[in-house]
């Protein structure tokens, strides 16, 4: 059965074997989508009926975008679902991976929602490893609420110095922004489903 609930970017979603048309696709989409039939949700105009997502490639710059039928959509794990460390079990060892055991408690008491993104994140959800020991921790906060420059310092701070880089995303009601364009002065790059624009008040101007 196809699901209905309402998708948001980062969420990750489990695919039907005909979901995604392979006409145009790079040659190793169909061997990754064998292997982890999954894709991430991301930021695109939207189209009536459709998805967009991201297919994962087995190296970095190995990504796809396309559009899939919401019918082809089987299951979904959001970033907020990865966040129990007791299913964590098969997780590999890896500097990410120590981080985000690391700055669990912290960001469990954070007052935001969050969870982990990116390879570690897919490695969660799927069980496929994606995640390795140069990776970076990706995560996202979602901030419905305009939080103190303090709290956004803060976040800075418990990222320094993490065994793992930690690239840090935070949803506000304009669209998706990164913790360091937050915390300086001036317009902050917001990403939307209408492309990337600046904003000077990401939670007083609404995203498109």
């Amino acid at each position: 059965m196809a699901l209905t609930g309402h998708l948001r970017p980062h969420d990750l979603v489990r695919l039907t074997s005909g979901a995604v048309s392979l006409a145009g696709a790079p040659e190793w989409v169909c061997a990754c989508l064998a292997g982890a039939p999954w894709a991430v949700v991301r930021h695109d105009r939207p189209v009536p009926g459709q998805i967009a997502v991201g297919i994962r490639g087995p190296t970095r710059e190995q990504r796809w975008a396309t559009y899939i039928p919401r019918s082809g959509i089987v299951g979904i794990r959001t970033p907020e679902s990865l966040r129990p460390v007791g299913d964590w079990t098969a997780a590999p060892d890896v500097a990410a991976m120590r981080t985000l055991r690391a700055l669990t408690p912290s960001l469990n008491s954070g007052g935001a929602a969050w969870g982990p993104t990116g390879s570690a994140g897919f490695s969660l959800a799927t069980g496929h490893v994606a995640v390795g020991q140069a990776s970076d921790l990706d995560l996202l906060l979602r901030c419905p609420d305009r939080p103190g420059r303090s709290w956004l310092d803060g976040m800075a701070r418990l990222f320094a110095g993490q065994e793992a880089r930690v690239d840090c995303q935070v949803e506000t009601p304009a669209g998706v922004a990164h913790l360091d364009d937050l915390r300086r002065d001036g317009p902050s790059l917001v990403r939307t489903s209408a492309g990337p624009r600046l904003c000077a008040d990401p939670w007083q101007e609404a995203g498109t």
